[in-house]
């Protein structure tokens, strides 16, 4: 388990968390039980968000390879089932890269954000030794897609 967060150490530094959720350091008023449970509560909707982002992109890998799947010509038309927009096949295939490309941004950006705020959390629990305790919020809410890697 060290290893595991000698890796997030190096992906997430502390300098990086300390700046951007904690004004540079953390002081008494992060130390509050308020503020822990907000930072507790984004964490648990970053963890819900890379789980969407997840399921979007493999939802994503089906609807793009649907001509193919159907066996259609380029010159054929389909219709696109979540906004009912009907274009052509070379014109989907043309698009698709790039509705691609949007979707892993936005899947890189969820991770990175998780990543951030498990790094804050873990920050302020040891920051907190001898105050209230933050607890183990390692396994909330993991369900999906995340909670399977974060097993694994």
């Amino acid at each position: 388990m060290s290893y595991l967060y000698s890796i997030m150490e190096k992906l997430v530094p502390a300098k990086i968390v300390l700046g951007l959720l904690f004004d540079e350091e953390i002081t008494a008023k992060n130390r509050t039980k308020l503020a822990v449970e907000k930072l507790i509560e984004r964490y648990a909707s970053s963890i819900k968000a890379v789980n969407r982002a997840f399921a979007a992109n493999i939802l994503f890998i089906v609807l793009a390879v649907y001509p193919f799947i159907a066996g259609l010509a380029d010159n054929s038309a389909i219709t696109l089932p979540l906004v009912n927009v009907t274009v052509s096949v070379s014109t989907w295939l043309k698009v698709c890269p790039l509705i691609s490309y949007g979707m892993q941004v936005y899947l890189a950006a969820m991770v990175i954000w998780f990543l951030l705020l498990r790094r804050a959390l873990d920050l302020l629990n040891a920051e907190m030794k001898d105050e209230e305790y933050v607890g183990d919020v390692g396994n909330i809410l993991l369900d999906g897609f995340i909670g399977v890697l974060w097993l694994l």
